[in-house]
């Protein structure tokens, strides 16, 4: 990734980045696309009617595949890394629990998804698509990351913010906080396999079908996965503070 320039930034830009410069693509015919007023590969009589951020992403997915001006198309995906960034980045993070190898993991993302955008038919959300690819990037990582061994750096100190009710004691948040902290360390105990649909499903929020495609399996795979990935996180709790098991114990004796 050395010599490709830097094109996701989490903070917020002052200019556009530097994104990676391709060769102009053909259309279907085998002819380079043009982009004119006239002649807009989205259909529109003029194509500067409506401004880039308002695009949708299948718009905005045409021109970057189709449009043989440059500046045209880096701008068009400029707009899609600045929608889908910090998605992605949370992405990575939650999969590989390293701010620094998720912000990398988010760049090589982003840089292979404009690589690959021929691949996208629209038969899918592109941000499922785009999902697809960030998971498969972090997955990687992770992998490479653990033949070379390297010890992770404790997760103390990334941690999300409280929301905290009126009526909650002030003490309350640290709990919270060290509630998260601990939960984090479960799910780094949580295989890969399963860890994947548990971060999609819990932490994303996706649908089940949503999760299929990205995965690229059945939904009663996904299911399947998602029920051994919350009993692997359980025990993985339960282990970690054991008094959860013992609570939970005390609580089942109480009801019978």
């Amino acid at each position: 990734m050395s010599a490709l320039p830097r094109l996701v930034s989490l903070a917020p830009a002052t200019h556009p980045s530097p994104i990676l410069r391709m060769p102009a693509k053909s259309d279907s015919f085998g002819k380079p696309a043009k982009f004119s007023p006239q002649s807009s590969p989205l259909g529109h009589e003029n194509p500067n009617d409506t401004p880039l951020d308002e695009r949708s992403d299948l718009e905005l997915v045409m021109i970057v595949r189709d449009v043989e001006d440059h500046a045209a198309r880096e701008a068009a995906f400029r707009v899609i890394v600045d929608r889908y960034k910090q998605r992605v980045h949370a992405l990575c993070f939650r999969l590989l629990r390293d701010t620094d190898d998720a912000e990398d993991a988010s760049q090589e993302a982003f840089v292979k998804a404009y690589r690959k955008i021929d691949t996208f038919r629209g038969d899918s959300q592109f941000y499922t698509w785009l999902y697809r690819v960030a998971s498969n990037v972090a997955n990687d990582a992770y992998e490479a990351r653990k033949r070379r061994r390297l010890r992770e750096p404790a997760d103390i100190t990334i941690i999300e913010p409280v929301q905290l009710g009126a009526n909650d004691r002030p003490d309350r948040a640290a709990e919270l906080e060290e509630l998260k902290v601990i939960a984090r360390r479960a799910l780094e105990r949580v295989p890969p396999l399963f860890r994947n649909v548990l971060v999609l499903r819990e932490y994303e929020n996706l649908e089940y079908r949503e999760i299929a495609e990205i995965l690229g399996v059945s939904v009663g795979t996904v299911m399947s996965r998602l029920f051994r990935a919350r009993m692997r996180f359980k025990n993985a709790m339960e282990k970690l503070v054991p008094s959860l098991k013992k609570n939970k114990s005390q609580d089942s004796e109480q009801s019978e």
